[in-house]
C-alpha cells in the first residue's frame, strides 16, 4: 500500500529499514535516560531542576506556567485578541477589515510576542538554545492537541529555511518544532514546502514590503500528494503574517483542503488590548501539561 502523502512513483520503504529505525530510536531513548540519571536535566529557560511530574516537558514549573496560554479571547482564524464588552467577546475587526483573503483556517499560539514568549523566541533563533526549542515544541504540541481536539491535521509541515542560509549554518528551529508537534499529535511530519528563491530577511521591512518579498517564494515538493489534506504549518512567531499566509496560499493552490498555523508567539497589533473574560476560553485543564502542572 502506498503511503498517503507520497506519489505512487516512489518505491516503498523496505521492512528491514523500519526495524533498524525503531532499534535506533530505542537505543537513543535508553542513552538519554542514562545521561539524565547521571546528569539530572535542568530547565533550558532558567536552569532550575524541573519536578518529577514535569520532567518530560523539560521546563520547570514557573517557566511552564509563564508560557502556557492564558485565557485572553482570541480570534480563532487570525489569532488577534478580540475586543470584549462585559464578559462577551465581539467579532474580529481585523478579519472584517482585511482586503485580501486570509488563507489560514486558524492560528494556534502559546502567547503574545512580548515578555517571556518574546524572550523565548529570540533565544530559540540560536543553535546554543536547541534544548529550549525542544521544550517549546513539546508545549506547543500539547496545546495543539487541546486546540484542535478531534480535528487534528493530516500532517505537520514546517516553514522551510532557504538552502543558502542552511549552507551558511542557519538553525532550522521550525523543523525541530514541527517534529515535536507531529509526535504530540501522532501525525506524520512532512517537509512539503521549499523555497524556489531566497527572499530578503523580513526583519527590517514594512508589512507591504514583506508581502512583496515572499510573493512567489514558495513551491511544493512534487513527491507529495496533498490534495484534500488538512495541513498544519509550524513557525516560531507570527508577526504580519506575510510569510505564513504566502506558504498557506501555495499549499491551498496545490490542493490542500485546509491549512492551519501553530506558532510559539503571535505579535499583536497596537489596537488589540484584551480584557480577560470570566470563563477562560484558551486554557484547557484536561491537557497532559495542565494535569502535570496541577500534580507537580
Amino acid at each position: 500500500m502506498v503511503p498517503a502523502f507520497f506519489d505512487a512513483r516512489l518505491p516503498l520503504e523496505p521492512p528491514w529499514r523500519r526495524w533498524v529505525t525503531r532499534a535506533l530510536v530505542l537505543a537513543d531513548q535508553a542513552a538519554r535516560r542514562t545521561v539524565d540519571l547521571l546528569f539530572p536535566p535542568a530547565c533550558p529557560a532558567c536552569g532550575a531542576s524541573p519536578p518529577d511530574g514535569l520532567a518530560q516537558h523539560l521546563l520547570c514549573r514557573d517557566c511552564l506556567e509563564a508560557c502556557w496560554p492564558k485565557p485572553e479571547p482570541a480570534c480563532r482564524r487570525c489569532g488577534v485578541w478580540l475586543p470584549v464588552v462585559g464578559d462577551q467577546s465581539l467579532s474580529c475587526p481585523h478579519c472584517a477589515a482585511r482586503r485580501d483573503p486570509w488563507p489560514l483556517n486558524s492560528v494556534c499560539f502559546l502567547g503574545p510576542y512580548s515578555d517571556v514568549h518574546r524572550e523565548f523566541v529570540l533565544r530559540m533563533k540560536h543553535r546554543t538554545h536547541e534544548a529550549l526549542v525542544v521544550a517549546m515544541g513539546r508545549v506547543l504540541g500539547d496545546y495543539c492537541r487541546v486546540f484542535f481536539g478531534g480535528e487534528a491535521p493530516d500532517a505537520v509541515v514546517p516553514l522551510p529555511v532557504p538552502w543558502r542560509r542552511r549552507i551558511a549554518g542557519a538553525f532550522d528551529r521550525c523543523a525541530i518544532l514541527a517534529t515535536l508537534v507531529a509526535g504530540e499529535l501522532d501525525r506524520p511530519y512532512r517537509h512539503i514546502l521549499k523555497y524556489r528563491r531566497t527572499p530578503r530577511k523580513q526583519g527590517m521591512l514594512t508589512p507591504h514590503q514583506r508581502r512583496l518579498n515572499v510573493r512567489g517564494a514558495f513551491t511544493t515538493r512534487g513527491r507529495y500528494v496533498i490534495k484534500g489534506k488538512r495541513l498544519l504549518l509550524i513557525d516560531d512567531v507570527l508577526t504580519t503574517g506575510a510569510t505564513a499566509s504566502e506558504a498557506a496560499r501555495v499549499l491551498r493552490a496545490s490542493g490542500a483542503a485546509r491549512v492551519d498555523l501553530a506558532v510559539v508567539a503571535r505579535a499583536m497589533p497596537p489596537s488589540a488590548s484584551p480584557v480577560p473574560p470570566t470563563n477562560p476560553s484558551r486554557t484547557d485543564t484536561n491537557s497532559s501539561l495542565g494535569n502535570a502542572l496541577r500534580n507537580a
